[in-house]
């Protein structure tokens, strides 16, 4: 609100929990996202986690479907949702999701995942593009980066953006913020891409994952809710 931007010149995004996942909470808790940001709109809303073993996720989708067409959210999309997620939102509902939010980074790329999105016109977004600092200690983006005059932070958000990915990476460093978006003075040739492709490990690597993470989350909090009931006796 202090930064002297109009509102048409931010883009906001804000997800939904896993705890408001339904057709009536998620207008529910949308409205209150409102309230506590104080905005008239989003600009891009999403799903956080598909938590496919309570099944709601397509009543959720619905729900986004309506405030998109009530002007209240410019795009609907996913987060953490993998192919046959998908399909089922496009078989059951009307509107296709826009974006689809996921870890991505150069050693968890995704690649057939991103393909069936491409192809769907779905957008992929990478959260974690880092992998947690991991890409300043590797050689191959080292050299890479020295070949360019740029740091590690710069080749990896470099050759996601040349993949066609949308990349958020996160700081509250202000210098590390204009470092990240230095990235225009330079272009990876097809060999340097290559070679940041051959950095993928197929796996996840810092976050959860999205069959289980719903499923072990409440494991956790029954384990943590036995432990403060033995704890009180």
């Amino acid at each position: 609100r202090s930064c002297g931007l109009a509102r048409s010149e931010l883009f906001v995004t804000t997800k939904l929990w896993n705890s408001s996942h339904g057709y009536e909470k998620t207008l529910k808790a949308f409205d209150e996202s409102l309230k506590t940001m104080q905005l008239d709109y989003v600009d891009l809303y999403l799903i956080h986690w598909p938590c496919p073993e309570h099944n709601l996720y397509v009543d959720t989708w619905r729900a986004m479907e309506k405030l998109y067409r009530e002007g209240r959210v410019r795009a609907i999309g996913v987060s953490n949702f993998y192919e046959e997620w998908l399909d089922r939102i496009e078989a059951e509902c009307e509107i296709v999701p826009m974006v689809n939010q996921m870890e991505l980074n150069p050693y968890t790329q995704k690649k057939q995942l991103r393909a069936y999105c491409a192809k769907k016109q779905i957008q992929m977004e990478a959260y974690t593009p880092l992998a947690r600092g991991m890409v300043n200690d590797d050689a191959v983006i080292q050299a890479i980066a020295e070949r360019h005059g740029k740091n590690c932070v710069q080749v990896t958000l470099r050759f996601l953006m040349q993949e066609g990915i949308v990349v958020i990476p996160r700081t509250n460093n202000p210098e590390r913020m204009k470092s990240n978006i230095d990235l225009y003075d330079f272009v990876l040739d097809e060999s340097e891409m290559e070679q940041m492709r051959q950095l993928d490990r197929c796996e996840i690597l810092t976050g959860e994952d999205p069959r289980t993470f719903h499923e072990l989350k409440n494991l956790k909090d029954q384990t943590d809710t036995k432990e403060a009931q033995r704890r009180s006796n």
